[in-house]
C-alpha cells in the first residue's frame, strides 16, 4: 500500500485540470461556503443559482441554462427562497427544491441520499438539463458528502 505523502511540493506535483462551474466551483466537485451567521451565504449562492439558470454565469456553462436541486430545511421554499431567487431573475423553470421525504419527514442523510439520487435520475430523464445540487445546511453538507465520497470509489 502506497502511503500518502504529508507534504508536496509543488513544482514537483502534476496539477489535474478543474473546469469551473463559476469562479470557486469545479464542475464534479465539491465547494464549502463558510462564514459567520447572517453574513449572506445563502444569498451569495442563490445569486449564483439564479445566474446558472440564465446562463449568465462565468464558468464552463456560460450562455446555457443549466438546472439546480436545491436541498435545504432552513429556510422555506415558498416563502423565502423561491421569491428571492425570483427576485435575482433565475428561471424558476430550472431552480427545483427538496426537503422533504416520504410522508413529508424532513430529509435526513445519509438515509436519504438515495432519495436524492432518484430525484436527480427523474429531473434528468424528464428533460431538466440538471448540472447542480446545493446543499443549504452544514449539517446537511456533511452528512451528503460524506455518502458521496464514500460512493465514489
Amino acid at each position: 500500500m502506497k502511503k500518502a505523502k504529508l507534504i508536496e511540493h509543488g513544482s514537483s506535483t502534476k496539477m489535474e485540470s478543474v473546469v469551473p462551474a463559476a469562479p470557486g466551483f469545479p464542475v464534479g466537485g465539491y465547494t464549502l461556503v463558510f462564514g459567520a451567521r447572517s453574513a449572506r451565504k445563502s444569498t451569495w449562492v442563490e445569486h449564483l443559482v439564479a445566474r446558472w439558470s440564465c446562463g449568465e454565469a462565468e464558468g464552463v456553462w456560460k450562455g446555457q441554462p443549466v438546472a439546480t436541486l436545491m436541498i435545504s430545511v432552513e429556510d422555506d421554499w415558498k416563502s423565502m427562497t423561491l421569491p428571492r431567487l425570483t427576485a435575482m431573475g433565475a428561471d424558476p423553470a430550472l431552480v427545483f427544491s427538496m426537503a422533504r421525504g416520504p410522508g413529508r419527514r424532513a430529509l435526513r442523510f445519509p438515509r436519504d441520499w438515495s432519495l436524492v439520487m432518484d430525484r436527480v435520475r427523474q429531473l434528468r430523464k424528464n428533460g431538466h438539463p440538471l448540472k447542480i445540487v446545493v446543499v443549504g445546511s452544514r449539517k446537511t453538507h456533511d452528512r451528503v458528502s460524506e455518502r458521496a465520497e464514500s460512493r465514489k470509489g
